[in-house]
């Protein structure tokens, strides 16, 4: 009986062994935003089939709010806790960061919440959704700004795990809405759907909530915190310009078309940027310090991500989400071709952010927004829309390289760059 516990033990250790292996090999973190993506588009065609364009429509504009609204939330202090502790620019503990950015990001909940509650009113007409759409912001605040701490503390397998948990509940939880309640009607589906999503994104933020604060923070440390508080407040800038940069479309849109033209740009989207998520992993490397260079190995990985959707869209997007969203087809096509310039983008605006140049990364940015707003201000329409998206990111990424070769054609003469 001992031998066969001793034996049963062992098992288990050599099996959380082999998946902390496979979550820190090389290409873990795109295999997590993969994952991501993958989990989105079971989603996707679920949601299409059982709820229609209306009610997919209604679910991306709550989804991307509420993370859009989050990320402000956080103030791009998830960011400054991962550069301010390195060892170049500072001496930051990452417990003590945590502690006092989560103040920070709870004082800036109540404006937060006071934006999420206008937003809500004046796009859905069930006010049930602005409840749910404050809910899931204050909660992708908190996550960030955990999110941040455990790549500060090099915590990769950690943080790759822990960012699985929200896509694969949302799945379960929709999956059991969309069989469980197939024969109510669509509208309260669609409801049901919205609280397993939020359910989704505040249940995996409620243990981080339970990891020990540092004490508070003593005088000696005001003058560090402000330096956070610099770098979080540039990085912001930057931050708001990407969102807006990578995500005007859809936050643009619902006050354009129809809320079935959203659902229908909605499937093409969620196609054509499965390979977006892949920047992220980018990003990170850079911010990390990681990586020097865009990877090569990524691009590769990025481009046959393309050609494949580029190549299956007009099959395989009527064949799983129905004739209705024949429309799609085209908006993932133009979307999907842009995934590779945003890759090169999201990379070397993670090493602006490294190297502590956050204005920089808010100029790229900066110049991409000025060209998606002019081009969905001329051809307003979903095909309008994702050029508009592909043209701005191939110019945010010019300049960000552009700025990226300044800066460290630079280094020898700016050891210690202040943010700027």
């Amino acid at each position: 009986m001992t031998d066969r516990l001793g034996r049963g033990e062992l098992g288990r250790r050599r099996a959380r062994a082999r998946l902390a292996k496979v979550l820190r090999l090389e290409r873990s973190l795109e295999a997590m935003f993969l994952a991501s993506q993958f989990a989105g588009l079971i989603v996707s065609v679920a949601l299409a089939r059982s709820i229609g364009p209306t009610g997919r429509g209604t679910i991306t504009i709550l989804a991307m709010w509420g993370v859009i609204l989050g990320w402000l939330g956080a103030f791009s202090l998830d960011k400054a806790i991962i550069v301010m502790t390195k060892e170049e620019h500072g001496q930051f503990d990452a417990a003590e960061a945590l502690a006092f950015c989560r103040s920070a990001v709870l004082t800036l909940t109540v404006p937060m919440v006071i934006l999420a509650a206008l937003v809500g009113h004046a796009v859905f007409r069930d006010q049930w959704y602005t409840v749910l759409l404050v809910m899931i912001s204050a909660a992708t605040a908190q996550g960030e700004i955990f999110a941040g701490w455990l790549l500060a503390r090099g915590k990769r397998a950690t943080y790759i795990a822990w960012r699985l948990l929200q896509p694969s509940s949302y799945v379960l939880s929709t999956v059991v809405v969309v069989v469980a309640l197939r024969n109510i009607a669509a509208s309260t589906r669609t409801l049901a759907v919205a609280v397993g999503l939020t359910m989704s994104v505040v249940g995996p933020v409620l243990g981080p909530l339970l990891v020990p604060r540092s004490g508070p923070v003593v005088r000696s440390g005001i003058a560090k915190m402000r330096d956070l508080l610099r770098f979080a407040i540039a990085a912001q800038a930057a931050n708001i310009l990407q969102y807006l940069n990578g995500r005007l479309d859809l936050l643009v849109l619902p006050f354009l078309v129809s809320t079935g033209q959203v659902g229908y740009y909605a499937v093409g989207a969620g196609a054509g940027q499965i390979p977006f998520l892949l920047g992220a992993a980018a990003a990170i490397r850079g911010i990390t310090g990681q990586s020097r260079k865009t990877d090569a190995g990524g691009l590769l990985l990025v481009a046959a991500a393309c050609a494949s959707i580029i190549v299956t869209a007009p099959f395989v997007i009527p064949l799983v989400f129905g004739n209705t969203f024949r429309p799609s087809v085209v908006i993932a096509e133009i979307l999907a071709g842009g995934a590779l310039v945003n890759y090169a983008l999201q990379s070397t605006s993670g090493r602006l952010l490294g190297i502590n140049r956050p204005w920089d990364v808010a100029i790229a940015q900066g110049i991409g927004a000025i060209g998606f707003g002019c081009g969905i201000a001329t051809f307003p329409t979903l095909r309008g829309a994702a050029w508009s998206s592909v043209a701005s990111f191939a110019a945010s990424a010019v300049a960000g390289q552009l700025l990226w070769q300044y800066r460290t054609g630079h280094r020898s003469t700016d050891p210690e760059a202040t943010p700027g």
